[in-house]
């Protein structure tokens, strides 16, 4: 949460920021990908919740447990169907099992209904009917108009 302000490499004073004032674009490229991928991802779902006040100074383990605590039971309520099935064991798990069930199609597909309707609006376009947008070109005809011009 304060990252590691006092970090020394061979002798050089070289502090590491907590995680949430990474700049990603300055990470490697195969770091930035895992960064972006994991840690970020369970981050920005258990930042979410509310009460949480982050501060970078006077921190003692009181503070980082409650902290953790309320964005735990924030979790809880998100991803809800992990903490409900007895065949999972989440505090048993790493940091890929949990970026694999709570993203969206393992929402989708085994959580419950309140879990889903906590989901964010999917983005992207899917299920949009897809058009031609070129100079030149004709809209894509449906099934049935096909049909229709083939019986001419």
């Amino acid at each position: 949460m304060a990252g590691m302000p006092s970090h020394t490499t061979k002798g050089t004073p070289t502090p590491v920021r907590p995680f949430r004032l990474f700049d990603v674009k300055l990470l490697p490229p195969k770091l930035r990908q895992n960064f972006k991928l994991t840690y970020q991802r369970i981050y920005n779902l258990m930042s979410e919740a509310t009460g949480l006040n982050f501060r970078t100074t006077d921190m003692n383990l009181e503070y980082i447990e409650k902290t953790y605590d309320i964005a735990y039971k924030h979790l809880k309520t998100r991803v809800s169907y992990i903490f409900q099935n007895e065949k999972y064991k989440p505090n048993d798990w790493g940091l890929g099992q949990w970026t694999k069930m709570t993203s969206y199609s393992s929402i989708m597909k085994l959580g419950n209904i309140k879990d889903g309707a906590k989901l964010p609006r999917q983005t992207r376009g899917y299920n949009k009917k897809r058009t031609n947008k070129g100079r030149n070109e004709k809209p894509t005809p449906s099934l049935p108009e096909i049909r229709r011009n083939e019986e001419r």
